[in-house]
């Protein structure tokens, strides 16, 4: 596995446990405006950081004792756009939901809560296509 796919597969387990415990915590704790939801927020977002680095530490410490490299090259920059076009269809589709659910008249917290799914799917799909094409051989 070369240091991108690594470091994709990582994000993408990161997202998706971190996604669905944030997810729980707001459906238990049933904030009913954004003061207090934040906190959960701002909680959910530094674990992310803190996982990221570690995680991003640990592969580089992996790699450089195994002797791998870590630049770009054509193929990289491909698969990344590719990904990104998958990601952007369903940010598009998230957005969409949050228009639709201002015009019903959801709450400021329900609408805050659509558009982070939207985005956190974006994202597990951009990191899931990723892998998918490293592993095709695109």
């Amino acid at each position: 596995m070369s240091y991108r796919q690594k470091q994709a597969a990582v994000t993408l387990v990161a997202l998706c446990v971190l996604g669905l415990i944030l997810f729980v915590r707001l459906e238990q704790a049933e904030p009913r405006n954004m003061g207090a939801a934040l906190p959960i927020l701002v909680q959910s977002g530094l674990a992310m950081i803190a996982i990221m680095i570690a995680a991003n530490v640990a592969i580089r410490i992996h790699g450089r004792v195994r002797g791998e490299t870590t630049g770009d090259d054509e193929r990289d920059t491909l698969i990344d756009l590719l990904a990104r076009r998958n990601g952007y269809w369903f940010t598009v589709m998230g957005l969409s939901l949050v228009v639709i659910q201002a015009l019903r008249g959801v709450s400021v917290v329900g609408l805050a809560e659509t558009a982070l799914a939207g985005f956190l799917i974006a994202e597990v799909v951009a990191y899931g296509s990723r892998l998918y094409h490293y592993r095709r051989g695109l």
